[in-house]
């Protein structure tokens, strides 16, 4: 199909727009192409996934395996931190269980990629569907395919499943309603589980509030993603990068995805209150204390800060 491009080619993408809008209260900046990578680019996205999905097994199991005893047990008790015992129990009873569905949180620096996080409970599930099928229809080859998302959607779903989404990210609703339909979106905060998949739009900080699905005793429910609080922390970056662990993830991910990974992942430390003996440093960084990056220039302060993602203040890009 021949490429159609200009100011035509924007009216129509605003008139595809579905009429409840895809986000609430947003506006958008329109472009007739969809943005254009490399060949080696797209090669190289498309194996990421297989790499990511590698990690997130290796951290699934660094906790379970910490919360046995068998690996230091200061990694699940730090990922524990701040979540009630019911959150708790409800990660480790998913057992083996992982997102079939992750974002990774990437950007693209003078030097190459950055992989800042990887999001379970993304969003822009619908939005990215809807921009699949739309350029597709103008003649590009878009990264997944005309209707790649929509049929993961369909896969995890199955013809019954349903999306459950919280009242904090009711602003994502129009986004699913156009994707899947207004009659298979519940509600959290009255949603009574059933037999069979649901995808859960809400995070675990919300869990002691949802009543009705705490007091269910359906057993059949299969959430994706897992009620699994512990892998959405933001702290796993810097287990990532901890000396104790190297080995772990040297084992667990190979080689080959270690360092591949190394690369990609920005240097992380934990932010924690502690007193460091008189010979100890904070590694790459030279300094004792968190309050010493007062001193440093601008340049070199160049850090961002992540709260726990099982902060209220973390949802919506508000954490860093």
């Amino acid at each position: 199909m021949k490429e159609v491009r200009g100011q035509a080619v924007v009216e129509q993408l605003q008139q595809s727009m579905p009429s409840g809008g895809l986000f609430r209260g947003k506006s958008w900046r329109w472009s007739d192409q969809p943005w254009m990578m490399e060949t080696e680019e797209v090669r190289w996205l498309e194996g990421l996934g297989k790499k990511l999905a590698v990690f997130q097994r290796a951290a699934d199991k660094l906790y379970r395996e910490s919360a046995l005893g068998n690996q230091p047990r200061w990694v699940a008790e730090w990922l524990d931190l701040g979540k009630p015992d019911e959150v708790i129990r409800a990660g480790r009873a998913a057992k083996a269980a992982l997102p079939r569905v992750i974002r990774p949180d990437l950007i693209r620096t003078e030097s190459g990629w950055a992989l800042t996080e990887i999001d379970a409970v993304p969003g822009g599930v619908g939005l990215t569907a809807w921009l699949q099928e739309e350029y597709s229809k103008l003649g590009h080859s878009i990264l997944g395919g005309a209707k790649g998302m929509r049929s993961i959607g369909e896969e995890i779903l199955g013809e019954q499943g349903e999306v459950v989404i919280s009242e904090e990210a009711g602003d994502y609703r129009p986004e699913w309603e156009w994707l899947v339909g207004k009659e298979r979106l519940q509600s959290a905060e009255t949603y009574r589980p059933k037999k069979g998949a649901a995808y859960r739009f809400f995070e675990m900080f919300d869990w002691m509030k949802l009543e009705r699905i705490r007091g269910a005793k359906e057993d059949g429910v299969r959430w994706e993603a897992p009620l699994k609080a512990y892998l959405e922390e933001k702290l796993w970056w810097a287990l990532f990068w901890m000396k104790p662990l190297e080995e772990w993830w040297r084992k667990e991910l190979g080689e080959g995805y270690f360092k591949e990974l190394r690369g990609l992942v920005p240097r992380a430390w934990p932010l924690r209150p502690i007193e460091l003996p008189p010979e100890g440093v904070l590694p790459e960084l030279g300094i004792q204390s968190w309050s010493e990056l007062e001193g440093f220039s601008q340049k070199a302060r160049e850090l961002v800060v992540k709260i726990s993602g099982f902060s209220p203040r973390a949802w919506g890009s508000k954490g860093v």
